[in-house]
């Protein structure tokens, strides 16, 4: 850092090396003393001290990670053959694309047992209003009342297992009970990105 003292033109300095200004002596062969022609003439400016940038290049390998929150896995909760696979790696994508496509007779299984249930659930929910009306007005059994509310429960609760299973597979359940089968499932992006690896290949 330099430290400037500017003086007027015509201005003499008198020093006294005594005792008392050894001190200031020392700080005046530190200090760097320009007249006003120098100043002038070497065309300096006074400025206040601040951040720039230098225009230097530095050039670098390396690799750049994203944190946990912005990395997505995508796998499936079954297996199944690999019909379709569009991407590959650095592709980009968009939070809700389909990525992959599988195919099983499991599936169509699973929208077989959910409509069997479906059908069942109806019934026993009519038979267990009507036997709740009956314990009611004390025409049946407390007995058959129970069972009728057991059997009703349990398939309810099959019920919703079924169709949480269904939901997780990307597959409506609304469309199963209007009958609209199907043997496919597909698997879309959860967040917006690009493909850093793929572990399928078609036909697996």
């Amino acid at each position: 850092m330099l430290l400037l003292s500017i003086a007027g033109c015509g201005e003499t300095k008198t020093t006294n090396n005594t005792p008392e200004n050894s001190e200031e002596s020392e700080q005046l062969q530190t200090t760097i003393t320009l007249s006003q022609d120098q100043f002038e003439g070497e065309n300096m400016i006074l400025g206040k001290l601040e951040t720039q940038n230098f225009p230097t290049l530095v050039s670098v390998t390396g690799a750049i990670d994203v944190p946990p929150q912005n990395r997505a896995i995508v796998s499936s909760f079954t297996g199944g053959y690999v019909k379709r696979t569009p991407l590959l790696i650095g592709d980009k994508v968009k939070k809700g694309q389909a990525l992959i496509t599988l195919e099983n007779p499991e599936f169509v299984q699973l929208q077989q047992d959910y409509l069997e249930v479906a059908e069942q659930l109806t019934y026993l929910k009519s038979e267990f209003e009507r036997q709740e009306k009956l314990v009611a007005e004390q025409i049946s059994s407390e007995k058959n009342f129970l069972k009728a509310k057991s059997t009703y429960k349990q398939n309810l609760a099959m019920y919703n297992g079924l169709r949480k299973k269904l939901q997780m597979l990307n597959i409506s359940p609304i469309k199963v009970e209007q009958g609209e089968l199907t043997s496919q499932i597909t698997i879309y992006a959860p967040i917006s990105g690009s493909i850093t690896k793929v572990n399928i290949n078609k036909g697996m």
